[in-house]
């Protein structure tokens, strides 16, 4: 399994880096997570409602010289949105003594909620005494969640649908999630602080649709306490 090779390789990275150093932060933080999957073409009739939901983690921040450190992170995060889209396309139609040219109607609405488990690895710099900016990467695991919604198909005009169908599509969506963030910190009390984050995908959302796909977008606030 992807994720414990990756949990193997986090905890040597630790026993090596961390254990037993001198120039070594542990911290601990929560806070609230925003946002969703973008696509890469704005598509028309369609909208999204971004995700707002929570997270928690903890890492460990080794200093390297000139005040540069690399950090290493875990942390559980909730991800998602919820969407609509409306499609309308020409179609014929058998009324019994002939064929009619008409249209018919599908709308989609849906929400969709991951919980992902995070291992971001991240390079910064103390700026000031109490404030710190960083950059990195991460890999993210998807272990539960739902992409549920309805389709709706109506032929022509009516106030009723021909068709109806609920789906969950959360075997479509790819399992681990790479990308990039950016992190700025703040210590405002002794060891308390807070962070602002961003981060952005590389990898598309749904397994079967490389053409347009979605990728999270999210930013996030948290406040934690660091031992140092």
């Amino acid at each position: 399994m992807k994720f414990v090779k990756y949990l193997i390789f986090y905890l040597f990275l630790f026993t090596t880096l961390f254990l037993h150093s001198q120039n070594t932060d542990y911290l601990f933080y929560g806070g609230a997570i925003y946002g969703g999957p973008l696509p890469k073409q704005t598509m028309e009739k369609s909208s999204g409602v971004p995700l707002l939901s929570s997270f928690a983690g903890f890492g460990f921040r080794k200093y390297l010289k000139n005040d540069y450190y690399i950090q290493f992170d875990l942390c559980y995060s909730i991800k998602g949105a919820s969407y609509s889209s409306e499609y309308s396309h020409d179609t014929l139609i058998d009324i019994g003594i002939g064929i009619v040219p008409s249209f018919y109607t599908a709308k989609i609405g849906g929400k969709m909620q991951l919980h992902y488990i995070d291992l971001p690895i991240t390079f910064g710099k103390k700026i000031s005494k109490n404030q710190n900016i960083s950059i990195g990467f991460y890999t993210a695991f998807l272990f539960k969640g739902f992409d549920k919604g309805n389709v709706f198909i109506q032929a022509g005009y009516g106030d009723f649908a021909d068709f109806e169908q609920q789906y969950n599509n959360f075997s479509l969506i790819n399992k681990q999630d790479f990308g990039f963030n950016i992190k700025y910190s703040l210590n405002f009390y002794e060891n308390l602080f807070v962070a602002v984050n961003a981060s952005r995908s590389t990898r598309g959302l749904y397994s079967n649709n490389p053409s347009n796909n979605l990728f999270h977008t999210n930013a996030s606030i948290s406040f934690g306490y660091a031992i140092k």
